[in-house]
């Protein structure tokens, strides 16, 4: 991509309020860059990939932020695009928060958090290219040839080249699988801490799972807050397994959270796995203040890019948050104020120029 007009482009998303448009920069620029130049850059192949242009946007910081207390956080979200024509990634997904499937890009991100600085640092699009036909509706579907298991992995194998400083990667129940678990175990040597689900089957000791004597999580008696160290069905090293209870009202939610680091104590197992609330924070900047679902792209080399000058763009407010000492929200709020006095203030020079008079005169 042209550096000059990327550099422009990811401004325009950070200033911008509305819809995300080539027409629209254009205008702001009063026909200085062509809506042709916005496009062809928009339609312009990533040379590179994300990992690598991401983490040189992000080294400057990186380098000030990083240390061994860096968390890696792994999670998906789905970018909504109901009015958009489906194609290989812009497909139906199933969003766990509303409990039905939505229509949209599903993105897969690793987020390296310290210091109240969040850096997306490696992406994937998830594409489903594959098209087959359902046997039981005769309806044809797509799927993707790559799960999102192996995607994180391979991107986390991606980010092990770069020698980053860090000690644990923080993921959802999605992402606790006994292949992720051994991989970040065994062949990153990092430590993981993640939640299971009630069903997932363990062994109390080594000659139980020797033996083969596994249990569900929920069937054991499990005293709150207070880790048991045990085993994990397909896992060869051991785990301690916390238990967590919330109440709200008449409500009761339990949480497993689980560990490779037999060690570590409760609260500092309860502090790792909240830190993996930044990336929740990320996703909603990136969908209200960087418009990340707003653009009217189509084609999916366009709506790649669309999706990485947002991501570019997260980085530059980042280091822009971190200088001003505010967070996204507020500065955005700040954008808004401005661009609203500087609106009311064209109105009134109209109406002085036309000679209207208020209704109330």
């Amino acid at each position: 991509m042209d550096a000059q007009l990327l550099d422009l482009y990811t401004d325009y998303v950070i200033s911008s309020f509305g819809a995300i448009t080539a027409t629209s920069l254009s205008a702001a620029t009063d026909g200085t860059i062509s809506h042709d130049s916005i496009s062809r850059m928009l339609r312009t192949p990533e040379p590179a990939g994300m990992c690598l242009s991401l983490y040189r946007q992000s080294k400057k910081l990186l380098k000030e932020i990083e240390s061994d207390e860096g968390v890696l956080i792994v999670e998906d979200t789905i970018i909504q695009k109901p009015h958009t024509d489906s194609n290989a990634i812009v497909c139906s997904y199933w969003d766990h928060s509303q409990q039905r499937y939505v229509k949209g890009i599903n993105l897969l991100s690793i987020l390296y958090q310290n210091a109240e600085v969040s850096l997306p640092l490696q992406a994937q699009i998830i594409s489903k290219e594959e098209v087959y036909t359902d046997t039981k509706t005769g309806r044809q579907k797509r799927r993707s040839s790559i799960t999102k298991n192996e995607y994180m992995r391979t991107m986390l194998k991606q980010l092990s080249k770069l020698r980053l400083r860090y000690s644990t990667i923080v993921a959802d129940t999605w992402f606790a699988s006994e292949e992720n678990m051994c991989f970040i175990a065994e062949q990153l040597r990092k430590r993981f801490v993640m939640p299971i689900k009630a069903n997932r089957t363990v062994a109390l000791s080594l000659r139980d799972r020797n033996k083969g004597n596994y249990c569900n999580v929920s069937t054991l008696d499990i005293v709150e807050n207070t880790p048991l160290r045990l085993y994990i069905k397909g896992v060869n090293f051991p785990v301690v397994l916390l238990k967590q209870v919330f109440t709200d009202g008449d409500t009761v939610g339990v949480l497993y959270l689980v560990s490779n680091d037999t060690k570590l104590r409760a609260q500092a197992m309860h502090r790792l796995y909240h830190r993996r609330w930044k990336i929740e924070c990320y996703h909603k900047s990136l969908k209200q203040n960087l418009g990340i679902g707003r653009s009217p792209t189509r084609t999916p080399q366009t709506q790649r890019n669309h999706i990485f000058a947002c991501l570019y763009a997260f980085v530059k407010l980042e280091v822009l948050l971190r200088k001003t000492a505010t967070n996204s929200f507020a500065l955005k709020q700040k954008l808004y104020l401005k661009a609203l006095c500087t609106a009311l203030d064209e109105l009134r020079y109209l109406k002085e120029l036309f000679g209207i008079k208020s209704v109330l005169a």
